[in-house]
């Protein structure tokens, strides 16, 4: 039953975004994540990419406050 968007407010959420060898579409992505709820932390996942996927989500990490990675390089 919905709360009449009482709730909605006070509730955050996580977005996980695995890649793999996504260095030209990683920062679009990122930046396409909409705010929901009263917070929005984005996690990325990266499972070893050689192309500087990582690299490009660290840069952004001062920008965008909400922002954490977890590389397996």
């Amino acid at each position: 039953m919905k709360d009449n968007g009482k709730k909605e407010g006070k509730l955050s959420s996580s977005v996980i975004i695995p890649c793999f060898n996504e260095a030209g579409n990683i920062q679009e992505c990122i930046e396409r994540v909409p705010t929901m709820g009263r917070f929005t932390e984005i996690i990325v996942v990266d499972d070893g990419s050689v192309d500087g996927t990582s690299r490009i989500v660290q840069e952004m990490r001062s920008e965008c406050k909400n922002l954490r990675i977890i590389s397996y390089s």
